[in-house]
């Protein structure tokens, strides 16, 4: 993100339902890898498999970044985009600000900004996350699974919670294991479901 690699300008109009899918500008990327300066310019890229698939022109501007590129939808011609996105800030809970794109389609505050035609939020874009897409018992199992890797346990769920790590906080620790007590109910109903549906198909 942020070279100045070359490449084809992409056609943004194909639809992707899944924010995995879809290209995506993460403010907090840009800022992490030293883009988000003003003045700073240059391109956007998109890899995969060591190739660059696509590319955008941007500049990062007092007000907002702007986004250069061409689009064009099924049968029509290419058209040029150049769009300020802007910024807003917002105090954080110790001191100073915390930096958002404010969504030209909804005008609601986001952090990542989606390719379509147009680079806009999850909401405008109509994309879901992965997870949503899952059916309740294996969100649930997804979501045991990761708690409880945080504490380095890599066994069934029918496993006991795992103790508390050295150096982790009691109240973190209780945290996670309240959560996971909440998502064992859930699990264990959403699994009963699933095997029933099964049956009634056979």
């Amino acid at each position: 993100m942020g070279g100045r690699g070359s490449g084809r300008y992409p056609s943004f109009g194909s639809h992707v339902s899944k924010c995995e899918h879809a290209l995506a500008i993460d403010l907090a990327a840009l800022k992490r890898d030293g883009y988000l300066f003003t003045g700073c310019a240059g391109k956007i890229n998109w890899w995969r498999h060591d190739q660059i698939t696509n590319w955008i022109n941007y500049r990062v501007e007092e007000e907002g970044l702007r986004l250069i590129y061409r689009t064009r939808g099924p049968g029509s011609d290419w058209r040029r985009v150049d769009e300020l996105i802007p910024f807003v800030e917002t105090p954080t809970q110790f001191g100073g600000w915390r930096r958002w794109f404010s969504c030209l389609g909804c005008q609601r505050r986001c952090r990542i900004l989606y390719g379509g035609a147009y680079f806009r939020c999850r909401n405008c874009q109509g994309l879901r996350y992965e997870s949503q897409y899952e059916a309740p018992v294996f969100r649930a199992v997804s979501q045991r699974h990761k708690l409880r890797e945080r504490l380095g346990q890599l066994d069934s769920l029918e496993a006991p919670f795992p103790s508390k790590p050295k150096g982790m906080h009691w109240k973190t620790y209780r945290r996670l294991a309240a959560r996971d007590a909440a998502l064992d109910g859930p699990w264990y109903e959403a699994f009963d479901e699933l095997l029933e549906r099964i049956d009634r198909r056979r």
